[in-house]
């Protein structure tokens, strides 16, 4: 007994020293992060490699909410010193990648809280950064149960730019809708809205923001179903830049779907090329990719090795479900190795830990209770196949109406941006009769004062010839006057 009150205090002592480590840690961090502020604060002008490093650092750091207010705070004397510069939000939109140690509400907060103040700054690079916090934002809403509080948010926002007439803040919130229908299992609203999208971008001044949505849309068409779509946008995106690797596996997915598995070997090679100057997202869908074209071919080992990796990367970067470079799901992968061998249970348990994880993407969802109905009817489990397929049908009908919903909630929505703007019609009409009204009242005005004017003139000119005529006359009798006397 006394033994094991030995062993349980040493291990108590050991997870206390290796707590305070971390702690000490991470403080260090914060502290490297704060004197890399400040050492721009002491010069004359910011230092971008020190702000590039401090954020850096804050993207990568694991910070409680004390730490993360001392770095917030440091980067609001920031902003007093630098009102006119960026930098500031860059080091912001760092405490927003942080994501507040998965604290959901916490980074939509203090995401919104950013967005409204950049909102107020008119200048052109609050413009372009507010695009990246509007950008940013979106995956805190689309990896938890605050996605319907998302579609608000954004359909908000759209009304407003829509208001002033901010085609940056249109296309980014455009952008971001789509992505929410897009994992919400409504792929025509997805579509549209990123169409909508891609008509704010100017392609010839940010060719990149083109490039990416178009990619986008060719993606949209994959989960669609639509081939020739998906091909056609997907090789207008990669025309325009040869290493996009987020491009590429779509068009690799879309050989695999049609089992033209040469090709998608093809653009896995083509995708990991790419991938080295992507981001990790990038790296983890080529090994799902590769692992069902190795599915495909037979090669389960390989496939399952691949797919190990993947959830390494996925476990040790904190990568969500919905990350910038798609949709994690690698227990999918795994259930299908597991039906090819013949274990069943395992894959059933597989694919119930990939819904668990999948949240809010329906159409996965969809996918996996499908299969967990077909695998329970082929292992003779009646009952369970059909309490799976009624969960499964129940899922389907909340996207069907789900369907209307949002169609006409999108609807709604153009309706009321259609109506803003007729009322700053209305407005501008109203304004511009009633400068006319006033403007003619003070032209009649003017005319009448001009005619007074020239009959006051004219009265005036002919009352002095009178005059003049008068006088006149009067010095001509008395000249005659006195010729008369002259003559006498």
């Amino acid at each position: 007994m006394k033994f094991n009150k030995t062993i349980f205090k040493c291990l108590l002592i050991c997870l206390l020293c290796i707590f305070s480590e971390k702690i000490v840690a991470q403080q260090n961090k914060v502290d490297s992060v704060i004197n890399l502020i400040n050492l721009s604060m002491n010069n004359n002008k910011v230092d971008s490699n020190d702000i590039i490093n401090a954020v850096e650092i804050i993207s990568r750091a694991s910070l409680n909410d004390n730490q993360i207010n001392q770095i917030d705070s440091t980067s609001n004397l920031l902003c007093n010193k630098w009102p006119n510069e960026d930098w500031p939000y860059y080091v912001k939109l760092g405490i927003i990648r942080n994501g507040f140690n998965g604290d959901a509400y916490k980074t939509i907060a203090y995401g919104k809280l950013q967005i409204e103040k950049l909102d107020k700054i008119n200048l052109p690079w609050a413009s372009n950064i507010k695009s990246e916090y509007l950008a940013l934002l979106r995956f805190p809403f689309r990896n938890s149960t605050l996605l319907d509080d998302g579609f608000k948010y954004y359909t908000q926002k759209l009304n407003d730019y829509k208001f002033k007439n901010d085609s940056v803040g249109l296309r980014e919130c455009y952008f971001v809708l789509a992505g929410f229908y897009n994992i919400s299992g409504l792929t025509d609203l997805a579509i549209y809205n990123i169409k909508k999208s891609i008509s704010y971008v100017d392609s010839a001044s940010n060719k990149e923001a083109w490039i990416n949505n178009v990619g986008v849309l060719g993606y949209y068409y994959l989960k669609k179903g639509n081939r020739d779509e998906c091909l056609k946008y997907s090789m207008m995106s990669l025309k325009q830049r040869e290493r996009f690797a987020y491009v590429s596996l779509n068009m690799a997915m879309m050989m695999l779907v049609n089992n033209e598995t040469d090709s998608a070997l093809y653009y896995i090679n083509l995708a990991r090329k790419d991938s080295l100057s992507g981001s990790i997202g990038d790296f983890t869908q080529i090994m799902q990719n590769e692992a069902l074209y190795r599915i495909e071919k037979g090669d389960l080992d390989s496939a399952e090795i691949l797919l190990k990796k993947c959830w390494q990367i996925i476990n040790d970067n904190k990568l969500p479900v919905n990350a910038a470079g798609g949709t994690m799901a690698p227990d999918y992968y795994l259930a299908l190795i597991r039906i090819k061998q013949n274990k069943f249970d395992e894959a059933i348990a597989l694919l119930y830990k990939d819904i668990e994880r999948l949240l809010n993407n329906r159409l996965d969802k969809l996918r996996d209770y499908k299969l967990i109905a077909e695998l329970y009817k082929k292992t003779g489990r009646h009952d369970k196949a059909s309490e799976t397929f009624t969960t499964y049908i129940s899922l389907k009908d909340s996207l069907l109406a789900d369907q209307d919903k949002y169609r006409s909630y999108s609807f709604e929505a153009e309706q009321q941006m259609n109506e803003k703007q007729l009322e700053i019609t209305n407005l501008v009409s109203k304004n511009k009769i009633a400068s006319l009204s006033r403007n003619f009242s003070i032209g009649i005005a003017l005319l009448l004062l001009l005619i007074a004017a020239g009959l006051y003139n004219r009265f005036y000119t002919k009352k002095k010839a009178n005059l003049i005529l008068e006088k006149t006359l009067t010095e001509l009798k008395s000249t005659q006057q006195q010729l008369v006397q002259s003559e006498k």
